[in-house]
């Protein structure tokens, strides 16, 4: 990335990209949620995957807690959106720390945007899944 990571940080910080959410109940809307048990701090992040591509057309997200969480949380949406499922999940802690440059002591916050975003991945499998088993039983 040719941005610094502190511009990085201060830009996702101040002004997050893709804050919000998506309609929980449709089925190409995965959701996930993380809760880190020291700081309190949550982020839930939701992912649109086009079914045919399996690529993420949309992602929002909702943080509560420091600074580091909301912008670790705005950034994955960033990084997630036009990527396909097996790429999204590729990211890594890495990627997210050094984009941001994230102190030690707030590297969890980057491990709750991708474990959100592992989580939303998840959550749309799932539901394809049932979605698939309800028509199979349909046409029995």
């Amino acid at each position: 990335m040719d941005i610094d990571p502190v511009t990085w940080f201060d830009e996702h910080f101040r002004n997050p990209r893709h804050a919000g959410s998506l309609p929980a109940g449709d089925t190409d809307v995965g959701t996930g949620r993380v809760e880190d048990a020291r700081s309190g701090d949550v982020t839930r992040l939701q992912v649109r995957i086009d079914k045919a591509s399996h690529e993420i057309l949309d992602a929002r997200f909702k943080a509560y807690g420091c600074s580091f969480t909301i912008a670790s949380a705005s950034f994955i949406t960033d990084l997630v959106i036009g990527r396909t499922m097996v790429s999204a999940l590729a990211i890594t802690l890495d990627e997210i720390n050094e984009a941001l440059s994230l102190p030690v002591t707030k590297r969890y916050c980057a491990e709750l945007a991708r474990d959100a975003m592992q989580l939303a991945v998840v959550d749309y499998e799932t539901k394809q899944d049932a979605q698939a088993h309800v028509i199979s039983e349909q046409n029995r």
